[in-house]
């Protein structure tokens, strides 16, 4: 299992992990934690061509007066 957080900027560690999955080498697991939608989709994205399925996605309110969120999904090879 990993847990990721990746960067909104940078896509590193999702291309870690798609070319680990090239050797299969990744993780079965991974918990993904963003804070921006459209960095969501392109990381996501990249798991998806990397293999893997996405299970689960949960919003988090948790700046109440806010209009950001938090989106914390569960993908599984």
């Amino acid at each position: 299992m990993v847990l990721l957080d990746p960067p909104r900027r940078r896509q590193g560690q999702v291309q870690q992990i798609a070319e680990a999955a090239k050797f299969g080498e990744a993780p079965g697991l991974i918990v993904m934690a963003s804070c921006d939608p459209s960095s969501f989709a392109r990381d996501a994205k990249g798991l998806l061509e990397a293999g893997y399925r996405l299970e689960q996605t949960v919003p988090i309110d948790q700046f109440r007066w806010s209009p950001h969120l938090e989106i914390v999904s569960i993908f599984r090879r």
